[in-house]
């Protein structure tokens, strides 16, 4: 029993470790908000708003809203969204 408790308990930590590697590499080079990547917010969960100098963007399970510009200033915009996501839904 402790033994097979184990193994779920570290393959579902294998799975979320998987999910945030994605969901960074997903960003890691953004430029802008293309079709793929809107995809993949809607099938991960969230739901897209346009702005008018930023997308808004809502996590639907927790109604938490995050905001990400258009046109990014440096490469680190997409680096630095993925954390702020990822560190706020973990909590």
């Amino acid at each position: 029993w402790d033994n097979e408790f184990t193994e779920r308990k570290v393959i579902q930590m294998s799975e979320r470790c998987i999910q945030r590697q994605e969901f960074k590499a997903q960003f890691r080079n953004y430029e802008k908000l293309n079709s793929n990547l809107r995809q993949y917010l809607l099938r991960s969960g969230f739901q897209i708003m346009d702005g008018k100098k930023h997308w808004k963007i809502l996590y639907l399970p927790t109604n938490q809203l995050f905001v990400i510009s258009k046109t990014p200033s440096d490469f680190r915009t997409g680096r630095n969204f993925a954390s702020i996501v990822l560190n706020t839904i973990a909590n």
